[in-house]
């Protein structure tokens, strides 16, 4: 990420990140995912 990252782009980052270190179905991704719909960033 960037200084010019939206909070897209910054969901996405993170999803992967956390795809990548603990797999797609992990608690981790659900964690990650629950945190950006919570501040409504889709």
């Amino acid at each position: 990420m960037t200084s010019t990252t939206d909070y897209k782009a910054a969901r996405e980052a993170t999803v992967k990140a956390a795809t990548d270190l603990y797999g797609a179905d992990s608690a981790e991704v659900k964690g990650v995912e629950s945190a950006w719909a919570g501040v409504n960033v889709k």
